[in-house]
């Protein structure tokens, strides 16, 4: 018996025609299947038994087996330094493919049975935040507008003297009430940024949609896509995640290089490179080392892009519209992390091919860093307005 091309089940028995003497489990796929099946006759009238019923619930019976080893983690891995970092594996809905179990952090799911505490263990790294906040100095303008002029000008003497710079004679300004949130207060911070310099604000719109984009296109879908190709589920998650830590890397160049080369520069070479390695990846996604290659170096590459476009798009604007402008660039973004994964699967990766779609990505990103390079300024060591 052969499914969509593949044996799945012989047997070389004589026996007598009759019903339910053999049963298979089929793993479809969706749109049309073929399910071709080959009987040797012996003596007697020729017949055959065929039905097609529902997949019964099967009782829970299974074990997960402990593979951290082989895959890294465990005592002599990633692992070794941190308790309950482990993956283990069952196939779980007896579809011949194992599932996984990854247990992070403390393992709090293996000792209590409890998947909440897990996720809560998951989360206490954004605590960090209020550990950060800490050493982030107040907004003068904001001390200004509650009166704490001293607070605002000690702020601006500590950040002059934790940069090295020559002191100099400064005025504060008049404390201004801060505009108020509505709906009338965000049109007219678009209207500001707008009327500012449209090229300057198409530039920061353009770059952040498409080169997140690009980003969420792979962390959205790379999982699928592997499992599409072969790869074991555990390994593809593995893979995943790999390629977002070897990102941790390129945060590290960029933020070397950014001050040596140039936001400009940067942005116009790991840009679109971030998308052609994409392409690449789609090409020889069935080839498990290249495609697992080709994976870290995206992670790599769209990893020193990201954070000088967060530097860049900042510094593009003078103080008063630093904020908003940085703002709603991100914001504008949003719309191509949030629909972009899902035009993508339900209407250009069926009908164009996967590498055909991340190349469309990627002619996103080339339009968006050539009009950079023509109508956006360049940053570097320049005196922010």
């Amino acid at each position: 018996m052969w499914l969509n091309g593949e044996k799945i089940h012989a047997e070389n028995v004589y026996r007598a025609c009759m019903p339910d003497q053999a049963k298979v489990d089929l793993k479809l796929k969706a749109g049309k299947n073929q399910l071709l099946i080959k009987i040797c006759q012996g003596t007697g009238e020729f017949a055959y038994y065929f039905a097609a019923t529902a997949p019964t619930v099967k009782a829970i019976t299974w074990l997960f087996e402990d593979v951290s080893t082989k895959v890294g983690l465990g005592p002599t891995g990633l692992g070794s330094t941190g308790k309950g970092d482990t993956l283990t594996v069952a196939d779980i809905n007896h579809d011949g493919r194992p599932d996984f179990l990854y247990g992070a952090g403390t393992g709090l799911v293996a000792l209590f049975g409890d998947w909440r505490l897990t996720m809560m263990v998951m989360v206490l790294p954004a605590l960090l935040v209020f550990w950060v906040r800490r050493s982030v100095p107040e907004s003068p303008l904001f001390l200004i507008r509650k009166g704490r002029r001293d607070e605002a000008a000690k702020v601006i003497d500590d950040l002059v003297a934790a940069t090295g710079a020559e002191p100099r004679a400064y005025s504060l300004p008049e404390a201004q009430e801060a505009p108020r949130l509505s709906a009338g207060s965000a049109w007219t911070q678009l209207r500001l940024l707008w009327q500012y310099d449209w090229k300057i604000t198409t530039a920061a719109w353009s770059l952040f949609f498409s080169i997140l984009l690009v980003y969420y296109l792979s962390l959205t879908w790379m999982p699928r896509i592997l499992i599409g190709a072969g790869f074991e589920e555990y390994k593809a998650f593995l893979t995943t995640a790999s390629m977002a830590a070897v990102g941790l890397l390129g945060v590290v160049l960029a933020a070397l290089l950014v001050e040596r080369v140039g936001r400009k520069w940067i942005l116009a070479i790991t840009g679109p490179l971030s998308a052609l390695t994409l392409v690449i990846v789609a090409f020889v996604v069935d080839i498990p080392t290249a495609a697992v290659f080709w994976l870290l170096v995206f992670g790599f590459v769209v990893q020193v892009a990201i954070p000088v476009l967060y530097a860049y798009v900042s510094e593009l604007y003078p103080t008063e519209l630093r904020g908003s402008g940085f703002g709603w660039a991100s914001t504008f973004s949003r719309l191509g992390a949030g629909f972009g994964p899902l035009v993508f699967a339900a209407f250009l990766w069926p009908e164009l091919g996967l590498a055909t779609s991340f190349a469309l990505a990627g002619g996103l990103v080339l339009l968006s860093v050539l009009w950079m390079a023509f109508f956006a300024p360049e940053t570097k060591q320049r005196h922010l307005k």
